[in-house]
């Protein structure tokens, strides 16, 4: 909090206008929150899809008996 308090007080003596400054603050934060949602939707994606591979190689391992699944 006191980061931002600090950047905004700069930013607000160097453009002489506090809707300015806020809306770049909101702005970077929006855009920051974005990124977050997008790469944890695109993680979790990535880890299903893991997940469902390894299930179907277990499958068949268990379907022709096989000694390399060990789960």
């Amino acid at each position: 909090m006191s980061t931002q308090v600090a950047i905004n007080g700069f930013l607000g003596k160097q453009l002489h206008s506090s809707i300015h400054v806020a809306f770049i603050s909101f702005s970077i934060g929006t855009f920051l929150v974005l990124v977050v949602v997008l790469s944890e939707k695109s993680y979790r994606k990535l880890q299903l899809s893991i997940l469902k591979q390894a299930s179907k190689i277990c499958l068949s391992c268990r379907l022709f008996r096989s000694k390399l699944c060990l789960l």
